[in-house]
């Protein structure tokens, strides 16, 4: 019997390999249709990120204008966010561009932030472009929107000042001081209005007294600060002739003459200043100095003694006192004055050789090893500093005057 193998065909199931292959193709059709929405939702809220990056990077480069080109790029595709469109005002203001600036926080209420944001954009950009009168007019209202807002402060007293109006610039940031005492950008404001408030008075008080020993005592001032020593002791021996018994001239004199290294004038001067006013801290520790130069060991250390009483902060005080220490062999003590030196001012290479020479005494050797390397280190630092700059103007010579 002729067996023959049976061939049946597998029955057509619900899975047969067309109808898997139709499914398959719709399946991955609705994955990447659900891949590319969720990708361009991240895209959404990364984009505004990665511009915004941008952006900062080329304000920080100073590229305003590139800025505020980018910014624009940005707004277009994402018109709802609130941080580019600050960021595209503020750039736009440093361009000079105000109105578009402004234009920008039309939606802003009439009061608030968000006023005080609008008026201290559009005053900025006024400020910028010098145009003080106008900035002033924006930044009092953004200051009437939001009393407390620093931006807008720190701007309108830098307005103030512009105007020539200090006092009120030092007004509107003591005002705003109260909650930020120890705020350094708002400290220093106030220092430089100040300065510049003492320099209004000094101009005016030079031009309509000019022979005032205050006029002569701050010309002084100005000298000593340039280390025209010369100068600063005409200055301050005018004002001494003018007001002999005025606190301070005789120091004034003093001084001069102590950092010329000229002690036997600066001392009746310095005694002079004392005797007016003991508590001179300055006056009492520039004289006790004097008489531990001239060995005069015991008077000198009680004076600057009184002086670090006065003043603590005095540093120079405990270097003459290590001097006294050393002179008497009191090597510990002198030390300690010392390293209270040298904690302070640690890049001060003399300090350094003081403190090797009172451990040498000691019998520390170790310690004034160490210390002479710091000395040697520093003295090099120095030398190539020094060198760096002279090859720099060597490379870069200053252009000769003009003969005439």
């Amino acid at each position: 019997m002729n067996h023959r193998r049976r061939q049946t065909a597998a029955p057509e199931t619900r899975w047969s390999h067309p109808r898997r292959a139709r499914l398959a193709f719709l399946a991955t059709g609705l994955v990447l249709t659900v891949a590319l929405r969720l990708s361009a939702a991240g895209a959404g809220t990364q984009a505004p990120e990665a511009g915004l990056a941008e952006v900062r990077a080329l304000e920080h480069q100073g590229q305003y204008d590139q800025a505020v080109a980018r910014g624009r790029e940005l707004l277009k595709q994402f018109p709802h966010a609130a941080e580019i469109r600050q960021r595209l005002a503020k750039d736009l203001a440093r361009n000079g561009k105000c109105e578009e600036a402004g234009s920008l926080y039309a939606a802003a209420p009439a009061s608030g932030q968000a006023a005080s944001n609008r008026e201290t954009v559009i005053g900025s950009c006024y400020f910028y472009k010098s145009d003080f009168p106008a900035a002033l007019t924006h930044l009092k209202r953004a200051a009437q929107a939001a009393p407390n807002d620093k931006p807008g402060a720190l701007l309108l007293a830098r307005t103030y000042a512009s105007l020539g109006r200090p006092e009120e610039g030092i007004r509107t940031l003591e005002g705003l001081r109260a909650g930020r005492r120890d705020d350094p950008n708002v400290l220093y404001w106030i220092g430089a209005f100040y300065d510049q408030l003492a320099e209004q008075t000094y101009q005016g008080l030079a031009k309509s007294h000019p022979d005032s020993y205050l006029v002569l005592e701050i010309q002084g001032d100005q000298f000593l600060q340039r280390q025209k020593y010369d100068d600063a002791l005409k200055s301050y021996e005018k004002a001494l002739e003018a007001a002999p018994n005025a606190p301070g001239l005789h120091f004034d004199v003093g001084n001069v003459y102590w950092r010329m290294a000229k002690l036997d004038q600066a001392t009746p001067e310095l005694e002079a200043e004392l005797k007016l006013n003991p508590e001179n801290a300055q006056a009492n520790y520039e004289l006790g100095d004097i008489e531990v130069k001239r060995g005069e060991i015991e008077r000198g250390v009680a004076r600057l003694k009184k002086a670090l009483a006065l003043d603590a902060t005095l540093v120079e005080a405990h270097r003459s006192l290590g001097r006294a220490d050393l002179a008497e062999r009191e090597y510990t003590e002198a030390v300690r004055e010392f390293s209270v030196v040298a904690q302070a001012q640690p890049s001060d290479h003399t300090i350094h050789a003081l403190l090797a020479s009172a451990y040498q005494h000691l019998g520390r050797t170790q310690k004034a090893q160490e210390e002479t390397r710091k000395y040697n280190e520093l003295v090099k630092q120095q030398m190539n500093d020094l060198e760096r700059k002279e090859a720099a103007q060597e490379a870069n010579p200053a252009t000769p005057a003009p003969k005439n």
